[in-house]
């Protein structure tokens, strides 16, 4: 007779409860996208450019506008200048440089005095105008009367004294070229002058400038006064006392 044992104690769980997973449907490929019509596709705008629908960028004084961008040529590289000839003068005056003023006039110490006068100097001008006031206006009727032109080769000789601080004065015509000075110069160089007070012509160029030279150096050491020299011939032909 089998015996009998303690009763089994049987212990029971809940069972879980499994869920179940509804399956995922198989994935579809997407529609490809519409394709646009070439003439209406646009680049992608630059990195900094303005859109079309942005506003106009303002300053302190309104609206600002953007300059177009240049390039600037490089600047030009500059050149130097060809050296000039410098003119010398060799010759042995002694110069002396006056104002055109009747004080000046008045204070020359001179034998003579040269007068180059044009045909078309209507009224006298520079050294010629001074002497004309100091003669109460005689070269003024010789042009007149027409004793004197002033054409080129035209010449005459007058007396200075008493009114004049020379005791002759020469007249010279300076005709249409101008070529009666280096006529004049000649002329004083063959005359028995010892001190002579004259004007220089306008000197507009360097020809014009190495002409006259030639024709002062003709003078010899005679002493000559200058009247209303320009700088070029100051800084050429030094000054001496006369």
């Amino acid at each position: 007779m089998a015996k009998k044992g303690k009763p089994k104690t049987v212990i029971s769980r809940p069972v879980p409860e499994v869920k179940k997973v509804p399956r995922t449907p198989p994935l579809t490929p997407a529609p490809a996208p519409a394709q646009l019509p070439e003439h209406s596709v646009a680049p992608p705008p630059s990195p900094g450019a303005p859109s079309e629908s942005a506003p106009p960028p303002t300053g302190a004084f309104g609206p600002a506008t953007l300059a177009p961008r240049t390039t600037k040529p490089p600047p030009p590289v500059p050149q130097p200048a060809p050296e000039q000839p410098r003119l010398r003068f060799d010759g042995a005056l002694r110069v002396a440089y006056h104002e055109l003023s009747l004080e000046a006039l008045d204070r020359l110490e001179v034998d003579a005095i040269c007068l180059v006068v044009g045909e078309a100097e209507r009224p006298l001008e520079g050294l010629a105008q001074l002497c004309d006031w100091r003669l109460c206006g005689a070269l003024s009727k010789l042009l007149r009367e027409g004793a004197f032109r002033g054409a080129a080769g035209e010449a005459l000789l007058m007396p200075g004294r008493p009114r004049l601080p020379a005791q002759r004065l020469f007249l010279f015509g300076r005709g249409a070229d101008g070529g009666g000075y280096a006529t004049a110069l000649a002329a004083l160089a063959r005359a028995k002058t010892q001190a002579v007070a004259l004007e220089p012509p306008p000197l507009r160029d360097e020809r014009a400038l190495a002409g006259y030279l030639d024709a002062l150096s003709s003078l010899g050491g005679r002493r000559v006064a200058l009247f209303g020299a320009p700088p070029e011939l100051k800084a050429i032909v030094k000054p001496t006392k006369v």
